[in-house]
């Protein structure tokens, strides 16, 4: 690293080599902020976001007034995920939906589909049938990315095994040449 690096240059080389998150990582508490700031300072290069990835991230979209947000952290693991309906254009706020609040619930990647949800969400009142559309959109654009982001880390998984397993098999083979001679 050149020495004329700036402190957050520093910092953030710091961070990414060596694997130590900001004290104030912790500190944030939106999930979809801290997944953003998560994805941009992992150690390992190829599980970072890349800038394509980063731009089409639904926290970086065009303003449809309608933002799915994950609502906790995805541990990858969980089928039913928790997420954050929030409506920010005014006119589209109807019925038991209030100003600066979130609509919790939760989605089934196997099974949930981002359309029936949105018209579950209009026939329960909570959205207008007009902004249907736009709710599925937004469901179906974070699913999307949640899906992404799985099948990147299932990769950088795959690699890092066939990579252990490829450093045992050189460890035998290494063991094994002195021993036949």
């Amino acid at each position: 690293m050149p020495l004329k690096a700036s402190l957050p240059e520093l910092l953030l080389h710091f961070f990414l080599v060596q694997g130590v998150k900001p004290a104030s990582f912790d500190k944030v508490a939106i999930p979809e902020v801290k997944e953003i700031i998560e994805g941009c300072i992992r150690t390992n290069k190829d599980e970072r976001y890349a800038i394509k990835t980063l731009l089409n991230h639904a926290f970086f979209q065009e303003e449809t007034g309608v933002r799915v947000e994950l609502a906790e952290e995805d541990d990858g693991e969980m089928i039913a995920i928790k997420l954050w309906l929030r409506i920010e254009d005014v006119k589209k706020l109807k019925g038991k939906y209030k100003e600066n609040e979130a609509i919790e619930f939760s989605f089934d990647l196997n099974r949930d589909v981002p359309e029936d949800v949105a018209q579950e969400m209009v026939e329960s009142g909570y959205v207008a049938e007009a902004d249907h559309k736009t709710m599925a959109k937004a469901i179906k654009d974070r699913v999307s990315l949640i899906r992404k982001k799985r099948e990147q880390r299932q990769l950088v998984r795959e690699e890092q095994e066939k990579r252990k397993l490829e450093a045992e098999k050189q460890q035998q083979e290494a063991f094994k040449a002195p021993q036949s001679q």
